[in-house]
């Protein structure tokens, strides 16, 4: 297509999207925008964001050196992009929806730790920003510690079942563990200076090692140090609310049973330091002994309440679930209130109720420190704090000068030298007599 049919095409005022050649970042906020500038002979023009706007528009390629940054967004063929496949062990929240500015979150299993963006949002163009993450296994570490120094009760009490486990200082094994950062799970308690362990690569067979066997001291296997537990699920006819999603060390889940059952074992649960759970397993089971007439029986335990008692805006129950249904039938848990985005960027999700998420993305040129998504938890109130969005600072060099997007530099001899656009804010050409 030749540059006068382009301009003919790309008139001020026309909507458009991202296109093929687009290498801007998330500068067009992830969604539409309108021409503001005609395109020059040159292949060049303008476009103001409706997620990031700018009255005198930002710098775009339609044409020069081949590149087409821009998508009609009348043109689109589609309104959906393709469907995602999980990294492999990992997965994908929200995957089913493919809809114009959906946002997918990506996860990693207990010990693999995600490579790439984990966020990823369904453009104008109807591709997918981003590419997609990989999911690498954490290397594991073993608790720095003389475990030489300690008595035998006290390995006793180190070395006990369900606790997690890496190859030790006098390992001999060869890949017995499945490799290096191989973890495994003690299955025989210490005993007579002997452990029994199951590693996650071959979880069907024991290995025994020794752990500081009578007297020659020997440590073929040491503590995990763990950085999380492994993913709890809810219970069936329940729900788990987690205060982290990554099941990292400190983190808490709360368990909780739909009416008329009750929780039968630990309602709440701490991701211990050693990788495992404190807490007994748990399950949703019908309660034994209903609630007079006239009562309701609290979420998370037995306790019975009177029926004048909910919504009445005191918590009357130890767990405070008489106050989490209210204003909302079908769904467990109270209402946050409304987030602010931080400044220079803005927020994309939906709702307040118990479970609703809130992801925070910045305008360009600017770049997120901090947690970039939250929570909605079953208590009314939004998990973490937003962080801020700030300028990335670059030095220029003594023969540079900064651009007024006050990230790029280039060098001075471009200033008004009449070849527009050296800035990606045209700036380079501003003010020039």
């Amino acid at each position: 297509m030749t540059n006068a049919q382009l301009r003919n095409k790309f008139k001020v005022g026309t909507r458009v999207v991202r296109g093929k050649d687009w290498r801007r970042g998330a500068q067009d906020g992830f969604g539409p925008g309108t021409v503001v500038s005609p395109l020059t002979t040159s292949g060049y023009l303008r476009v103001s964001w409706d997620n990031n706007p700018y009255t005198f528009g930002y710098t775009y390629s339609m044409g020069n050196n081949g590149l087409y940054e821009l998508y009609l967004l009348s043109d689109l063929k589609t309104s959906h992009c393709p469907g995602l496949v999980a990294p492999l062990y990992g997965y994908i929240l929200g995957a089913s929806n493919r809809s114009f500015n959906h946002i997918v979150t990506y996860g990693c299993h207990p010990d693999y730790t995600i490579q790439g963006p984990s966020h990823r949002i369904c453009t104008g163009s109807g591709a997918w920003s981003d590419y997609a993450p990989t999911c690498l296994r954490t290397p594991a570490s073993a608790v720095a510690f003389n475990y030489s120094l300690l008595s035998n009760d006290q390995l006793d009490s180190l070395f006990t079942l369900g606790v997690r486990v890496v190859r030790g200082q006098d390992w001999r094994y060869g890949n017995q563990d499945g490799g290096v950062g191989g973890i495994g799970t003690v299955v025989r308690a210490r005993l007579f200076g002997r452990v029994g362990v199951s590693w996650d690569s071959n979880p069907s067979t024991t290995f025994y090692y020794d752990v500081g066997f009578f007297f020659n001291r020997v440590f073929e296997i040491a503590l995990y140090k763990a950085t999380r537990c492994v993913q709890l699920s809810a219970p069936v006819n329940g729900y788990l609310q987690a205060s982290n999603p990554n099941f990292t060390i400190g983190s808490q889940v709360v368990i909780g049973c739909y009416s008329p059952y009750t929780v039968q074992g630990a309602s709440i649960r701490t991701c211990q330091s050693n990788g495992a759970w404190s807490g007994a397993d748990y399950l949703c089971s019908r309660s034994a002994t209903p609630c007079s007439a006239g009562q309701i029986k609290c979420l998370h335990s037995s306790v019975c309440i009177s029926k004048s008692q909910e919504c009445d805006k005191v918590w009357d129950c130890p767990d405070r679930s008489d106050e989490l249904f209210c204003g909302n039938s079908t769904t467990p848990g109270g209402h946050c209130k409304p987030l602010t985005a931080p400044s220079n960027g803005y927020l994309t999700g939906k709702g307040t109720a118990y479970g609703s998420r809130v992801v925070v993305t910045c305008y360009s040129p600017y770049v997120y420190q901090g947690q970039s998504i939250r929570t909605c938890q079953i208590d009314g109130t939004w998990d973490g704090s937003f962080g801020k969005c700030s300028l990335p600072f670059q030095k220029c060099k003594w023969y540079e000068v900064r651009c007024a997007d006050n990230v790029t530099c280039i060098d001075k001899s471009k200033i008004c030298n009449n070849v527009p656009f050296e800035c990606p804010d045209g700036s380079d050409e501003n003010n020039c007599v």
